[in-house]
């Protein structure tokens, strides 16, 4: 249950901001990513790397729902954190993805 909202993300119970992409077309999706991991990324620095601002999460789902029964924006999210060599893991159901600024470049 979200803690804590702001117009683009949420506060997990762990303090981590989330951006859930449930219900986003796949191009309003990424522009959704782009834009929080721009803004998270900018504030983790801003705070001196403090630990509180290390860690994010994006929602992707699985695509349980989705006509072609895979998520179309997992794979999507996926390709981008790669190209921008984000560290990152998945959970274990892989409908979220947990993003490391620390250790990404």
């Amino acid at each position: 249950m979200p803690t804590h909202w702001t117009e683009h993300y949420y506060e997990d119970e762990d303090g981590n901001k989330c951006l859930d992409l449930h219900h986003y077309s796949e191009s309003g999706a990424m522009k959704k990513v782009k834009s929080f991991l721009y803004h998270m990324k900018r504030e983790y620095f801003r705070s001196d790397k403090s630990r509180a601002h290390r860690f994010v999460d994006i929602i992707t789902g699985v695509g349980k729902h989705s006509w072609r029964h895979y998520s179309v924006i997992k794979e999507d999210v996926e390709d981008f954190l790669d190209r921008k060599d984000y560290s990152y893991e998945w959970d274990h159901g892989g409908g979220r993805v947990t993003i490391d600024f620390y250790y990404s470049t």
